[in-house]
């Protein structure tokens, strides 16, 4: 269980992970460990879309709708051939936020946020592991220029809303795939560098507000889709693009002094909370 604070309704709450019993199996059994090989592969994350894909699966859509008690009126009206296709719905403008302005920072979905500080060494401590940025980025070069910067974890799970967004306009300047596995990003994969190890992409924006920054998205278990739009100029709110079926994570650099994040939102982190937050709300202002 999981303590998360909503920003919202001003109030904690424990959060269930989802699959836990067998995640527990996959990663605390010696049985599982072994199967475990065979399920962070990213061939088996393709293998189950299949299913998800199929229109078999739509028997899937009405009991998960109901056990995470998901408000369909917040969706764009479809017929769903599948279950992927129902989870990769559209929300309708109105119940998106979309008020910021381009002095403020954004989450780039509905998530649970968590914030880190990068040290002047270039590194960054997350659940207990110890990152270079350069591991993270497989670029040394650019590492260099988050020294002492902030580093954003946004945390999607499978009751999220699974589209996300950009978080500040500017300027593609680079973009990059890097191949992995498929681990869950999960508490329970505590033993693995997740974020050195998972399947991920970025792009690196050039903003007039702020400088540089980094958007990256990193697939998880059963998440092996990662579906971004092709764009050379970007739009603070506009979606960026989408995770198949899954939990999975969006990762937001930001250079040293750049940003000063909300005072709960910083009270919180600092406390080892994760933080609820939703598409495009504010989460901070750009300095």
């Amino acid at each position: 269980m999981k303590r998360i604070y909503d920003r919202k309704n001003q109030k904690f709450y424990q959060e269930q992970q989802f699959g836990e019993g067998v995640l527990h199996f996959l990663y605390e059994s010696f049985l599982g460990r072994i199967l475990l090989k065979m399920a962070v592969n990213p061939w088996f994350s393709k293998f189950f879309a299949i299913y998800y894909d199929s229109s078999f699966s739509q028997r899937k859509i009405v009991p998960f709708v109901q056990k995470y008690h998901i408000c369909m009126e917040e969706y764009e009206e479809s017929s769903y051939r599948s279950f992927n296709d129902f989870f990769i719905r559209k929300k309708k403008k109105e119940y998106l936020d979309m008020k910021p302005d381009e002095g403020s920072l954004i989450s780039p979905a509905d998530s649970k946020l968590s914030v880190y500080f990068v040290t002047s060494d270039v590194k960054l401590s997350i659940k207990g592991h110890s990152y270079t940025l350069g591991e993270l980025l497989r670029d040394e070069e650019l590492s260099q220029f988050f020294r002492n910067g902030i580093c954003l974890v946004f945390r999607l799970g499978v009751q999220d809303y699974h589209r996300y967004c950009h978080v500040a306009s500017g300027k593609i300047v680079k973009e990059k795939k890097i191949k992995g596995c498929l681990h869950t990003v999960s508490s329970v994969s505590k033993n693995h560098k997740i974020f050195v190890e998972n399947k991920r992409e970025y792009q690196v924006v050039q903003t007039e507000t702020m400088g540089m920054f980094v958007q990256m998205e990193i697939g998880a278990l059963l998440v092996g889709e990662i579906v971004n739009r092709k764009k050379a100029d970007v739009v603070q709110g506009e979606e960026k693009g989408y995770f198949s079926f899954g939990g999975s994570t969006v990762v937001i650099l930001i250079p040293e002094k750049r940003v000063r994040l909300e005072d709960d939102i910083l009270r919180n982190a600092l406390d080892g909370t994760e933080i609820k937050v939703n598409y495009a709300e504010k989460i901070g202002v750009i300095v």
